[in-house]
């Protein structure tokens, strides 16, 4: 941790040697670094403090990565000892903004509200980092999630239908594309296979996949086979 510390200071040293001294610097640290027993093995409660008093005097910001909470009032909870008391200035807490059907955060809306919650209780104003600000952009102007495709493949989730939400897939000729379901990431290859796509025209074709949104939780794989 000492190690940490001196980084930040001979950076901030770096900095102000050669005409920057103005340039903030910015600090990720984990939720669970105050905690007893945690992952640090802190002696005792002062040797925690003291640790985080030289971290609050170095860097400009903190941002406490609480990326895996699910609900503004957990998220305020795992980060109120370093809010409170020693980074009183500088934290800032973390979000997550996934978003969807199957996401933390069910609509664009949940999220909107989510963040206003947490910013409104931690301040300042926007004293919040999201995981993804591209992700958030994109289902504010798409309407729905990110799909992440290798090269080649074009792929978005469409929940605007009227009966239920599809994958929308630009199938090009001479592919075949599989499209699996599992509730499990970890079982994703092994997944059950919902459709097989392939088009007879010598042209790109646009087609749709109705998808499940019943469970918990759902992940969808698309493999693309060139004849």
């Amino acid at each position: 941790m000492q190690d940490l510390l001196n980084t930040y200071t001979t950076i901030r040293t770096h900095l102000n040697g050669n005409g920057y001294p103005d340039m903030p610097i910015y600090s990720e640290i984990s939720f669970s670094w105050d905690k007893f027993p945690g992952p640090i093995g802190w002696a005792d409660a002062a040797d925690r403090d003291t640790w985080f008093a030289n971290l609050h005097q170095i860097v400009d910001s903190i941002s406490l990565l609480s990326f895996d909470q699910v609900t503004p009032a957990s998220i305020e909870s795992i980060t109120d000892h370093e809010r409170a008391t020693v980074l009183t200035t500088k934290a800032r807490v973390s979000m997550k903004s996934d978003i969807g059907l199957t996401g933390i955060w069910p609509t664009l809306t949940s999220f909107q509200s989510a963040k206003a919650s947490v910013e409104n209780s931690v301040g300042p104003a926007e004293a919040l980092d999201i995981d993804s600000y591209a992700r958030w952009r994109h289902f504010e102007e798409k309407g729905s999630p990110m799909v992440n495709t290798g090269t080649g493949l074009n792929a978005t989730f469409d929940f605007a239908r009227p009966t239920r939400p599809v994958i929308v897939i630009d199938v090009d000729p001479n592919h075949l594309y599989l499209v699996r379901f599992s509730e499990n990431l970890r079982h994703m290859k092994h997944g059950r296979e919902i459709a097989r796509l392939r088009t007879t025209s010598q042209k790109t074709e646009r087609m749709t996949v109705p998808v499940q949104t019943t469970g918990k939780q759902g992940f969808w794989m698309i493999e693309r086979i060139q004849d």
